[in-house]
């Protein structure tokens, strides 16, 4: 789960609408765009929309700490059963979604 990912969730359970959840933060179209992983948001900016909203911190990045272990171990057993297998096809294809990941900064 991604940041934006893990924001959506928590935003909809709160029954905010996007609007809300940035308001005096970021512009709502930006926190769209980050709420679909198309930009990042500063730390600085994310805990003011949690705390703003008394969102447990630590409680919200367990949670995304969590959830990216699960994905990163599913992956890298994933990536072993394929290659025990001697399964080409499975690694092009998860060489494929690696290269499409957008890159680290």
């Amino acid at each position: 789960m991604t940041i934006g990912e893990l924001l959506k969730q928590t935003r909809q359970s709160l029954g905010l609408t996007q609007t809300e959840m940035a308001a005096g933060i970021v512009s709502t179209s930006y926190y769209s765009k980050v709420e679909r992983n198309i930009h990042q948001i500063s730390a600085d900016e994310l805990i003011a929309i949690l705390n703003r909203y008394r969102i447990d911190n630590a409680a919200f990045f367990a949670h995304l700490s969590s959830s990216n272990s699960q994905k990163k171990r599913d992956f890298i057993k994933e990536i072993g059963d394929a290659y025990e297998k001697k399964d080409k096809q499975t690694l092009l294809a998860i060489k494929k979604d690696i290269d499409q990941l957008p890159d680290s900064k």
